[in-house]
């Protein structure tokens, strides 16, 4: 028989205990709430249910506390191998260094600030959100035993927030229906967040932010936080600006020949726009688990067996790359019938399809005829039946 108050530190060992006034959390946001300025390297993965996982993503942030910003509570500058993203307080800037191209806005949103990749699940972002967890009472909060990673032992936190969602990566808002499920690892020296887990509904994998190379005493020369200091070279345009470029582009290509491609199919044949030559064909630049593409999935099933009789050939080109694996589970789980070409991202660029889900449909010549960024069921049935 175990003595009860060893039974006792058993259970709350193991299965964990609601945290009410938790000293480890509440002294994480104390440090972070103190903190002037913190520079890091932002490591972030998707990991699937089959341990499956995505390229690793990275970049350099640095974030400033001290510069009173009512956005998001600080000014920041992010470095990765793109290029550079700044906002100053005031202006936010991004600039695609092989691209040489400068896209800013001078009035920018908390919506648009929260967007930002490295602005999501970042330390800035755990320093807005942990205090509200904390006095939510819809928020649960569990300690487990400890995790050890490379041979250091970190806090581990299991957190749950029902019907509840996290809007522009720093406020916490009511969404009924919803569960969102996420792990904390803590430093047990300094107290600063680790690790970040986001766990995907549905047991469908985690996402994965980890934290490295900490500096709490960092800085940046006052001329980072102007684009000025780029050259002349590179072009400069509001994001509405480009938006509009870029709308006006895709506008003129109507009418013009598709550029030819050839792309292995997941069957194992392989398709080029050649052989397609008296067929209509629409073609989806998508990736997995984007929201649109997989929301569009019944329809575009629907569609290219109501329109293969009259010519209608569909093809799915993924543009990032996946592994063949990730493709086949991923196909399969959402029933994906049209034949998926991958290895896309080059014809992706050459098409200039920028998000996911773009649709183009080609007439029996290989012309342009319809482009749409996002799904649009009525405008594309329209198309294809004014085209048959």
């Amino acid at each position: 028989m175990i003595p009860l108050p060893l039974l006792f530190t058993f259970i709350s060992l193991f299965s964990g205990a609601r945290l009410e006034d938790n000293g480890i959390l509440l002294k994480t946001i104390s440090t972070l709430k103190t903190l002037k300025t913190i520079e890091y390297q932002h490591l972030s993965q998707r990991v699937d249910k089959n341990e499956t996982k995505s390229s690793l993503d990275s970049a350099v942030c640095f974030f400033d506390f001290t510069a009173g910003d009512s956005l998001v509570g600080a000014r920041y500058h992010f470095q990765s191998s793109f290029g550079e993203e700044v906002f100053n307080g005031t202006t936010e800037y991004n600039c695609h260094i092989q691209e040489r191209r400068i896209l800013f806005s001078n009035t920018p949103t908390k919506g648009h600030l929260g967007g930002s990749f490295w602005v999501r699940n970042s330390m800035l972002s755990l320093r807005s959100l942990l205090p509200q967890m904390m006095k939510d009472p819809s928020v649960v909060i569990v300690q487990q035993k400890d995790e050890v990673v490379d041979g250091r032992s970190y806090y581990k936190l299991t957190i749950e927030l029902k019907n509840r969602r996290i809007r522009d990566g720093i406020d916490i808002v009511e969404q009924k229906g919803t569960v969102l499920e996420q792990e904390l690892l803590i430093d047990k020296e300094t107290y600063l967040p680790y690790s970040y887990r986001t766990i995907v509904p549905g047991n469908q994998g985690f996402q994965l932010v980890t934290f490295k190379h900490i500096n709490t005493n960092a800085s940046r020369p006052d001329n980072i936080w102007t684009y000025e200091r780029y050259p002349a070279a590179f072009s400069r345009q509001t994001y509405e600006e480009f938006d509009a470029a870029e709308a006006t582009k895709m506008t003129t290509k109507i009418g013009s020949m598709a550029p030819e491609w050839k792309l292995p199919m997941v069957d194992g044949d392989s398709a080029s726009l050649s052989s397609q030559k008296g067929n209509l064909v629409l073609l989806e630049f998508w990736f997995p688990y984007c929201k649109g593409c997989v929301e569009a999935v019944p329809d575009i099933n629907a569609l290219q067996e109501k329109y293969k009789k009259n010519g209608l050939r569909v093809y799915g080109i993924e543009t990032l790359n996946s592994s063949y694996d990730k493709l086949i589970r991923y196909i399969k789980k959402y029933n994906i019938e049209p034949p998926t070409l991958y290895n896309g991202k080059l014809v992706a660029r050459e098409y200039e399809a920028r998000v996911a889900p773009t649709f183009m449909l080609l007439d029996r010549k290989g012309r342009f005829v319809y482009i749409r960024e996002g799904f649009d069921k009525e405008e594309i049935i329209k198309a294809i039946e004014g085209n048959l």
